[in-house]
């Protein structure tokens, strides 16, 4: 590893922020003092992320990845020290691997931004580090791996064992990994970053941009809105026409490039790790070990050379798109929040809202079970009461939005039916923290209850001084990525799309939400290269035999998920040959939206032991009825809304229940669901204003505002 510490670093979250979308604010005028109104971010994303501005020279600096020297072998330098002891790296890989870089200097490269947080006692001078590293994805697509290594990687390595070392990349066109896939950029590529100028001018663009699309509602919201849609998604297209090039990343990001990339990754942790060790050889008498417990390890479960993973979300999908690509390079997979590849692939998730609505249910009858707890209960009533109390608030906001004067900026905002809707379908990914919050906001709409103090105005002094900018600046890899992926979607005439809508409809009451997501491909232009590793037509599907991996894929979900429902789990463990799968009772978006020591014992015993659940065994019918019904493993959830892990009530039910070094385990995992519900709900763009700020509240921080 480089001896040299970089100076001055600064934790910052790598979320992206993102723009406003939705109808919310009423603005007199989009130019102002500086030219547009920017919704302030957490802070800690607005300073350089390494301090200095300057480069001590007199030019501008770049922001942090473009500073740190990319190298197509690992080269590790320390980094974000205030945060752990974490290392950074870029590691420089084809953008098209037909065309590899020892071929010729002038090939497209793509420089992938890595953060490491090293296992226990491994270091460059012991020369011990695991065979594989744990590298980790928290969905999307577009989430930043860099950023959810950074506040989610020390309480999974006191989950998974300490001893793991954990990698969390940016995958291609994505946050820290050049170049990224920007359409309001200009011509840039991997060796040629833009400055600081160049991209505050492409934020203010972005800006006036979002504000020029705020008329956009949900799908069933009015008659318009699904056109409105249509044609903001048509806009985007066509100015992401000109990416339409040979070298462009914007042909080169789609799921099977970045599980090509993830290969060289592991290849290149091989070769450093060895590297390693030939350097201590001549000074020892016995071979190095990577670390301790491997010198013990059965060869058989050796991962040296394969991927060791856990991807949420989307990331399940890039993990078995990984798994049928390269069958004999998986050491271990943990898939959780399951996302079915026919599904993704044929028709953009068209079946992964089926079980949205129930979620939605156990608000109601979780509400009335928590009794004055909740907020929307009222003495006397029963689960219907609660519903319907609901229901009336959903309705008057149809009628008429919601007016709210900011205290702290002097400016009015609209609350609309369709905000809350979409607010509503985020929240139900975590019901044990978001639950409470829901119930709050409803109940502050029923009585009609001044939600001024809460509100987070638009500020503008952001962008308005040198000295202050993003750490990691927004792009397009969540529209680009997704409609690479999706070819069916590109270029479709409006009537397709109101046929997709029709279809959608009778699924879910969040139809209308979710064609948000589905909608923005629909002006797609760019035609996107296809990796040579994956033929499409030969991915794993209901009508071919299964995939054999050369170690069994450990899927993991909920009961009953809004996104993921449990349904595609259970499809995709018949689409891999011996792999397992875990139920957690719980509802939820994937195994992390609750905690569960049954859960975290499961993964613990595959990661560490090579220990696989049973595949499941499924009824006959199960998979043409789309239910989920037969034998596999279930794990219960130790916590629930109004009764989360970690309150006095919990812990005066648990006492004796559970040992001092499990409430630590619990306590680690809580640290990394509170690090993913970060990372989703801003990649998700949760709306703004007092939607967001009671939304991203604990429970003990919500608790704190209902008293005051």
């Amino acid at each position: 590893m480089s001896s040299e510490k970089l100076e001055g670093v600064h934790h910052a979250s790598q979320s992206r922020p993102r723009p406003s979308k939705k109808g919310r604010w009423i603005l007199t005028a989009i130019v102002t003092v500086c030219g547009l109104l920017w919704l302030r971010p957490d802070q800690s994303r607005l300073h350089d992320t390494f301090g200095s501005h300057h480069d001590g020279k007199g030019n501008q600096s770049l922001p942090f990845w473009d500073r740190l020297e990319p190298s197509e072998k690992l080269s590790w330098t320390p980094c974000f020290r205030d945060a752990g002891n974490f290392y950074c790296a870029r590691l420089t890989v084809p953008m098209d691997y037909r065309r590899p870089l020892s071929e010729s200097p002038s090939h497209p490269k793509v420089h992938i931004a890595l953060v490491m947080l090293p296992g226990e006692g491994h270091s460059e001078e012991s020369g011990r580090f695991s065979e594989s590293p744990l590298l980790i994805n928290p969905g999307g697509p577009g989430g930043s791996g860099t950023g959810f290594a950074l506040s989610a990687g020390p309480g999974m390595q006191a989950v998974v064992g300490r001893h793991h070392d954990i990698i969390g990349f940016d995958p291609r066109g994505i946050g820290g990994t050049s170049p990224q896939a920007d359409c309001f950029m200009g011509s840039h590529d991997a060796d040629d970053p833009a400055s600081i100028d160049e991209h505050n001018r492409v934020v203010r663009n972005r800006m006036i941009w979002s504000l020029q699309s705020l008329t956009a509602g949900v799908g069933n919201d009015s008659s318009s809105a699904l056109q409105d849609m249509y044609v903001h998604a048509k806009a985007l297209g066509k100015l992401c026409a000109d990416k339409n090039t040979e070298d462009s990343i914007f042909k080169y990001v789609g799921t099977p490039h970045v599980a090509r990339d993830m290969l060289s990754i592991v290849d290149a942790w091989d070769e450093w790790t060895r590297s390693l060790k030939s350097k201590a050889m001549p000074c020892m008498r016995q071979p190095a070990t990577a670390s301790p417990e491997e010198a013990d390890a059965d060869p058989a479960l050796s991962t040296r050379g394969k991927l060791v993973y856990w991807g949420v979300s989307y990331g399940t999908f890039l993990g078995s798109t990984f798994a049928a690509m390269f069958p004999d390079r998986v050491g271990r997979l943990v898939l959780d929040g399951v996302v079915d590849s026919d599904i993704y692939f044929k028709n953009a998730w068209m079946g992964s809202i089926q079980d949205a609505d129930k979620v939605l249910d156990r608000f109601f009858s979780l509400c009335h079970s928590a009794k004055e707890d909740c907020l929307l209960y009222r003495k006397g009533d029963n689960v219907e009461d609660v519903r319907s109390r609901f229901e009336s608030v959903m309705n008057s906001l149809k009628e008429e939005p919601k007016i709210v004067i900011s205290k702290q900026i002097r400016l009015p905002a609209l609350l609309p039916h369709a905000q809350l809707q979409a607010a509503l379908f985020v929240l139900m990914y975590f019901p044990v923290m978001s639950f409470p919050a829901l119930a709050y906001i409803v109940d502050s709409l029923h009585r009609d209850a001044d939600l001024s103090s809460l509100m987070g105005g638009p500020h503008v002094d952001v962008m308005c001084h040198a000295d202050q900018y993003l750490s990691q600046f927004p792009e397009d890899s969540p529209v680009a990525t997704g409609c690479a992926d999706w070819k069916a979607l590109n270029n479709l005439p409006l009537s397709a799309v109101q046929k997709m809508f029709e279809e959608l409809s009778p699924t879910s009451s969040f139809a209308g939400v979710f064609m948000r997501f589905m909608a923005r491909c629909v002006g797609w232009e760019v035609d996107v290269e296809d990796n040579p590793y994956l033929d499409w037509d030969s991915f794993p599907t209901v009508d071919r035999a299964p995939v054999n991996t050369s170690f069994p894929i450990l899927f993991i979900s909920t009961t009953i998920d809004p996104i993921t429902p449990l349904h595609q789990a259970l499809t995709m463990t018949q689409r891999f040959g011996n792999s397992g799968l875990i139920e957690q009772l719980s509802e939820g978006h994937s195994s992390l939206s609750s905690v569960s020591l049954c859960t975290i014992g499961r993964i613990k015993a595959y990661l560490n032991e090579g220990m696989t659940p049973p595949p499941p065994e499924l009824d006959e019918s199960a998979e043409k009825s789309q239910h989920a019904t037969g034998k596999w493993v279930q794990c219960k959830a130790d916590e629930k809304p109004w009764r989360p892990f970690g309150t006095p009530e919990w812990l005066q039910e648990a006492r004796g229940l559970h040992a001092q070094e499990d409430i630590e385990v619990l306590q680690s995992w809580k640290e990394v669901q509170r690090a993913l519900k970060s990372h989703l709900f801003a990649g998700i763009e949760l709306d703004d204003g007092p939607l967001k700020n009671v939304a991203h509240m604990d429970y003990d921080q919500l608790e704190m505002v209902m008293v005051s």
